[in-house]
């Protein structure tokens, strides 16, 4: 088809079919060298095997010129990843690129984190969350709960059955998130992430069965898994709370009175 078309174009051109083959063999002897046949005793060799004789061809030019500009890129290459530094190998790539995944990844999940409310939350489990939540309990709720969720005078005992507006990790996170005014719990919502609502309302969860020393005694009804969840009842017998602990809150930290 190749032949075809150029033959056609050597028409338009007024040209004849003997110059258009003598314009071919002149491109082709150009990048292959090529020795007629009516040449080849010129490059004939000496020696012959069985009757074969062979032949001194130069190598075709395109092939030198592709081995040489091989060499040029190969000694590019080595200068700029192995020597100047400037380029990544592979195996810095593969760490980079894992290390931007990760990143999305991360922010992903943290996106996601923080879509979780009341109504789809489920207790974490894994060590690093239930440690980010034990270090927020810590920090700002063992004034009133006691340093293992005991219970003091003003807030209940978290590591019994007993749950005065309903346990498990949905009722618990609710009563975080949008606390009990009226029994002295204010609602963290504003002050913190659904993420870390998330982490302290697993490890308060986490603490069932736990039996701590003097754990207050049993405030509430029993739950049991169940149950489901309950909209916080608004209790008139209101329990005194400490106000002060309110205005010290941390950002990232939650103060859980009664869960």
């Amino acid at each position: 088809m190749l032949r075809t078309l150029q033959k056609l174009i050597a028409v338009v051109q007024g040209k004849t079919e003997e110059e258009e083959t003598d314009f071919i063999t002149q491109i082709s002897e150009s990048l292959t060298r090529a020795i007629p046949i009516e040449r080849e005793e010129e490059v004939m060799m000496d020696h012959s095997y069985d009757g074969i004789r062979e032949l001194d061809n130069v190598l075709p030019p395109w092939w030198v010129y592709m081995f040489y500009g091989t060499i040029i890129w190969g000694a590019v290459y080595i200068f700029y990843y192995h020597i100047s530094g400037e380029g990544d190998l592979s195996a810095v790539e593969y760490e980079k690129e894992i290390a931007a995944a990760q990143i999305e990844v991360d922010a992903y999940k943290s996106k996601m984190a923080n879509l979780v409310d009341e109504t789809n939350v489920e207790a974490l489990t894994d060590a690093a969350s239930l440690e980010r939540g034990k270090t927020i309990f810590q920090t700002n709720c063992i004034t009133c709960h006691g340093s293992v969720g005991q219970g003091t005078g003003m807030a209940p005992n978290l590591t019994d059955t007993y749950w005065k507006h309903g346990g498990g990790i949905k009722n618990v996170f609710k009563t975080i998130r949008h606390g009990v005014p009226e029994k002295g719990m204010i609602s963290w919502e504003s002050q913190l992430s659904a993420a870390n609502i998330h982490e302290v309302a697993s490890y308060v969860w986490s603490l069932q069965g736990s039996n701590p020393p003097d754990a207050k005694a049993p405030e509430g009804d029993p739950w049991s898994e169940q149950d489901v969840v309950q909209d916080a009842p608004a209790d008139t017998t209101a329990v005194p709370s400490d106000t002060t602990n309110t205005a010290q809150v941390q950002t990232e930290t939650p103060q859980t009175n009664t869960p």
